[in-house]
């Protein structure tokens, strides 16, 4: 029995299906390839916080530049860690961030606010995210996928630099270096009657946006005030010579040459800092 012969358009088409497969298997291969192989990450997510925190030590650098010499008191943080946090159910992650905390008197936060967002407009992508009537708030997005956000409080004004949730990468390092504590912090914990307290050293390269170069380094101490301390017994530590940028219940902050001194009491805690501002050297 002869059998008929196979069906020529049949065979043909088969064909052209399997050429297909083949063509959109090697096409997404090479996207994979690609996407892989790319030299700069397109999301946050594959980077880490170790990578970007070149960025949040220069944007702290950039407002501790802006604000030197300028009338007001202003402190910078270091590296600080954030809460725990996800990526994905199965993935945790870290973050970090650093901010800089303006201290002037409510009736300058107008012009300081104007001055600081425009000078960091495009380097940060700031855009007004404050409505009318509100406290002015900024924020934005730069390099490396950093977050950036600049706010109006009652009594100062902060830039914070973050690098939100991350894969963990290399250590970042000892965030409490060694130093010697400067004796007129000292002397205020000893006036407050604080016994124990935190400190902790900060320094950041100062900005080329403005202001005179060098470097600014910020030494702080934060502990408990004990019942019955007063906290408006450090207005007898201001010198003569010094100017007092800010004066409340729970605030001061004063300024004397390229040196500024802050304290601030929240929920039982008093934290107080010394800044050396940028000076050109």
């Amino acid at each position: 029995m002869t059998m008929p012969p196979p069906h020529r358009s049949g065979f043909l088409a088969t064909l052209k299906r399997r050429k297909y497969v083949v063509l959109v298997g090697a096409w997404a291969l090479i996207i994979a390839v690609f996407a892989f192989s790319a030299s700069s990450p397109t999301v946050r997510e594959q980077t880490t916080a170790t990578e970007a925190l070149g960025e949040l030590d220069r944007a702290t650098g950039d407002v501790a530049g802006l604000v030197s010499g300028q009338p007001y008191g202003f402190a910078v943080s270091g590296l600080i860690p954030g809460e725990p946090c996800d990526i994905t159910p199965a993935r945790s992650g870290e973050q970090y961030s650093r901010a800089v905390t303006v201290y002037a008197p409510s009736a300058d936060h107008a012009t300081l606010i104007k001055r600081l967002s425009t000078k960091l407009r495009d380097r940060y992508g700031l855009y007004e995210v404050s409505e009318k009537g509100q406290r002015a708030r900024f924020t934005g997005e730069g390099d490396k996928f950093v977050d950036y956000t600049l706010t109006e409080h009652r009594d100062w004004v902060t830039w914070t630099a973050a690098t939100g949730c991350r894969p963990k990468g290399d250590a970042v390092g000892d965030l409490s270096p060694d130093f010697e504590p400067p004796a007129t912090l000292a002397k205020q914990l000893s006036v407050l009657k604080v016994d124990s307290a935190r400190w902790n050293r900060a320094t950041t390269t100062c900005g080329d946006l403005g202001g005179p170069g060098g470097r600014a380094t910020t030494v702080t101490a934060a502990g408990r005030l004990p019942a019955g301390a007063a906290f408006s017994a450090l207005t007898k530590l201001v010198p003569h010579k010094a100017t007092v940028v800010v004066s409340g219940k729970n605030l001061l902050s004063y300024r004397s040459g390229d040196t500024s001194w802050s304290a601030v009491e929240s929920h039982g805690t008093v934290t107080v800092n010394q800044t050396h501002q940028c000076s050109g050297s």
